[in-house]
Parts: structure tokens; sequence; C-alpha cells
């Protein structure tokens, strides 16, 4: 639940002046118009985290600079309330559903709804390998493969559109590349507002599948993603692009129990060599 605060602050004469915020207790409280300009400044550099927290402050407060520094020390009070993003990111909730470049007659790209489930395999690999490259580098060309990928066309009809449907047009590899040009016109903190609820729910299934993670290859000799798609095709969720087509949750919840299974199966065929040499 948000939080209400009301902050008293000196102006000319002795006076004050109060003024009632709402703050956001998590992240998935945040507004959009939140999100963006923080997304912005936890992805910058600054000479104290002094700095960061008080900038924090004005975009959740609303208040200006000459307002904040009235507070004096007592702005330290207001700290606490925004803990939560020095903490671990738990953004699992995307909000920015979607996107419109161009002010006359623009635009619209819609993104995924809600947090990873309605992601196919090959959209959730490309997007990943764009987002891990994006993290290496921080590169903008990887940046806007990454939104080029997840942001698309809009396939269900208006009146159809609601938070539990995924209204894009199906994911097909290399398809990002002709959005490139409009991606590029997107303002760089809105993209990162999107690179952040990536990072809250991979860190979430990052927790849920953690063998998974664990197991996936590294290193030059690892095709990383795609290698554990391939190994997966002809199983399961039928072939190769069958299996591309699948939910990457349902991908991940069966990598998951395999890996569970070997794991007990390994650890009993152990127990039974310990025995055996008793």
């Amino acid at each position: 639940m948000s939080r209400k605060l009301e902050i008293i602050f000196p102006v000319l004469f002795g006076l004050t002046r109060r003024i009632r915020v709402n703050l956001p207790a998590k992240w998935n409280e945040l507004t959009q118009k939140q999100l963006i300009p923080l997304a912005g400044l936890l992805h910058s550099s600054f000479d104290s985290v002094y700095e960061f927290r008080i900038k924090a402050l004005m975009v959740l407060t609303r208040l200006n600079l000459i307002q904040m520094l009235a507070l004096g020390e007592r702005i330290i009070d207001l700290y606490p309330f925004i803990q939560f993003l020095e903490d671990e990111n738990e953004l699992t909730q995307n909000k920015i559903e979607s996107i419109t470049i161009g002010y006359f007659a623009g635009k619209t790209l819609y993104g995924p709804v809600g947090n990873f489930e309605t992601l196919t395999a090959d959209e959730w690999t490309e997007a990943d390998d764009a987002y891990l490259e994006f993290r290496r580098e921080s590169s903008d060309q990887a940046l806007d493969r990454f939104i080029a990928i997840l942001f698309r066309e809009r396939v269900l009809p208006v009146n159809e559109l609601d938070n539990k449907r995924d209204p894009r047009i199906a994911y097909s590899e290399g398809s990002e590349k002709h959005r490139l040009p409009l991606i590029q016109k997107i303002p760089r903190d809105t993209k990162l507002a999107v690179i952040l609820w990536w990072t809250g729910c991979r860190k979430e299934w990052e927790d849920v599948f953690e063998r998974v993670f664990s197991a996936k290859g590294e290193g030059p000799e690892s095709f990383g993603w795609q290698e554990t798609i391939l190994k997966l095709s002809g199983t399961v969720f039928g072939n190769h692009r069958d299996t591309q087509r699948t939910y990457m949750y349902k991908l991940m919840l069966q990598m998951e129990v395999t890996l569970k299974d070997e794991e007990y199966q390994k650890q009993k065929e152990d127990s039974m060599k310990r025995k055996s040499r008793m």
C-alpha cells in the first residue's frame, strides 16, 4: 500500500507550507510517470548516494530543488521511504504497456502484458540475449534491439485489449530490424524503464527456476538459451519451431522439474553406492 505523507517546509517570513503526497511502498506501486525518470536515475552515476536520494525524492514527491533544500536536515527523515529503490529490484509489472512515436499520426507499438508469462521461447531468448549484452556493454544498440524485440504492432482490435491478453503480433526472428528506426526515437529513460522490468522479472525467475539458471551453459563454447531450447525440441513440446512458440514459462517449468528429478535420482544412486560399500 502507498504511504500518505504530509511534508512541512518553511517559506518566507517564518511561514510554513504543507504538501500531502502519496509515496509508493514497493516497486510495483510505481506509476509509469514515476518509473521512467527513476530509471534514468538508477542508470546514472552520482557523486554520492545522497544526490541520488534527493533526486529520487523530487521525482516521487514532485517537490522542486529549492523546496527540498528548504527542508534542511529534516530531509533525512524521508530517506527510509525510498529505501526500496536501493534494495533488490522487485518490479514484475510492466508499466510501459505501449509507446507512441511521433505526435501527429504517430506509430504505436505495444509491449508485453504483465510479467514474463506471455512471452514465447523465441521472443524471450532473443530479448534476454540483447538484455545481457546491454548489461555487459551498456550499448544503445543492444538496448534498441531489446526494445524492438519486445515492442511490436497490435493484432487485437482496441475494444479487445485488456490486462490479460497480449495485443501484439507474434514474434518472428529478425522482424525487429524494421522497427529499429522507430525505436531509436524513443527517449532513453523509457527504454531503461523496460530494462528495470526485465531485471525484476528475471530475478524472480532466477529464484523460482534456480536449477535451470545454474545449469545454463556459459562461456565461449555455449550457445546460451538457444542451446537449451534446441535440447528441449522433439520432446514434450514438439519440433524446434513448436518449442520456440511455446511460452517460456512452460519450458522453464519443464526444465526445472527435469533437473530436480535428475538431482533426486543422483542422490538416490549415491546413497545406494555408499550403502554398498558398508
